[in-house]
């Protein structure tokens, strides 16, 4: 980096200049008297394009030449100020720069939640002050795509209609997703690229330790697949916030679908993804598979009539909240089925592909 001028002396260089420019422009605007004739004075008063001479165009053409002078003097200094001052001129280079959303190299994620989102904010104060988060996982392929659709979805869309305010975190699985979010301003954590096990699944692994660190720093969230798109408001077809400590999506044979969820922030939800860790480390897994195997959801959701339950008491103590797939709807059940189930889905309000 180069060396900047001391702020006071750069100061009083700008001050001196415009004292300067302003001199120039008095002199320039100010009468007169001797060359402007009596007869033109009392006839028409004082008339600054007709200074510097009686018949009025050498004095015009001399004060613009004046004004082109000082106007170019001006930008002079401005490109210059701009190009090499601006930390000594107009801000101190320590104070009032926004502090960076993309993660820094090595920084838990703990600590970028804590940055960015101070736990302050769910012990103290208003719920509305409170940002609802969101957690996805992306790369270069998704992040102008799927995720640029949920960003889009979120400050358009849930922001304008809501009083608490929704922020999305987006875990980068490599550096251009990084470069795009810096680009954008979006906030992005990119932490979970190394230390992966190399039994589990390389999107499965930011999923699993992200949800475990956010959940156990007292945080409640929400976690959505990259490639779930948005047609209108989820929270006004979900239940309250809070009132379950799970809201997921439905899937087949009774199960659902690790999608799209709300969980609650409380010991039972960060050990239920310990345990899902632990399991996917001994065999080669999908998270969803063991999280259905931890709620017992087929034993628990099914009824006599061959119905399921949309609310019920995991074997781990949680209560949970199926949503109803005809507006959350997993769209590839309805791929592999009959076309004449799409009927079904006309209240739909997200696709999950």
């Amino acid at each position: 980096m180069g060396s900047y001028i001391p702020l006071k002396t750069a100061q009083r260089s700008l001050e001196s200049f415009i004292e300067t420019a302003k001199s120039n422009f008095d002199q320039v605007s100010s009468p007169r008297s001797s060359n402007v004739s009596s007869h033109s004075s009392q006839s028409h008063g004082y008339n600054p394009l007709f200074v510097g001479s009686s018949s009025g165009w050498k004095g015009k053409s001399r004060r613009y030449i004046q004004w082109l002078g000082a106007f170019t003097l001006i930008v002079i200094a401005m490109f210059f100020l701009r190009s090499f001052l601006p930390s000594a001129l107009f801000f101190d280079p320590n104070e009032g720069i926004p502090i960076p959303r993309v993660s820094e190299y090595g920084e838990p994620f703990p600590d970028y939640l804590e940055k960015h989102f101070p736990l302050s904010r769910w012990t103290t104060g208003r719920e509305d002050d409170r940002p609802i988060l969101w957690l996805t996982i992306s790369s270069s392929d998704f992040i102008k795509q799927g995720t640029a659709h949920m960003q889009h979805f979120i400050q358009h869309v849930l922001n304008r209609r809501n009083k608490r305010k929704t922020t999305l975190i987006t875990f980068c699985m490599d550096e251009l997703c990084d470069i795009a979010c810096e680009e954008m301003g979006w906030f992005c954590f990119g932490g979970y690229r190394e230390g992966k096990p190399e039994i589990i699944k390389t999107f499965t692994w930011p999923k699993l330790m992200g949800l475990i660190e956010i959940l156990e720093s007292g945080r409640d969230t929400f976690f959505v697949d990259s490639d779930v798109y948005f047609r209108s408001n989820p929270y006004e077809h979900m239940k309250p916030l809070g009132s379950f400590d799970f809201q997921i999506q439905e899937e087949t044979a009774y199960q659902v679908n690790t999608g799209f969820f709300h969980i609650v922030s409380k010991p039972e939800t960060v050990q239920l993804w310990r345990d899902v860790l632990d399991r996917d480390m001994q065999e080669v897994s999908r998270d969803q598979l063991n999280v259905n195997k931890l709620l017992n959801t087929f034993e628990l959701r099914r009824r006599p009539d061959g119905g399921a339950h949309q609310d019920f008491i995991s074997t781990t103590g949680l209560s949970v909240h199926v949503l109803p797939k005809e507006i959350f709807p997993a769209y590839h059940m309805a791929f592999n089925q009959d076309q004449s189930v799409f009927p079904k889905f006309c209240r739909t309000i997200i696709f999950h592909l």
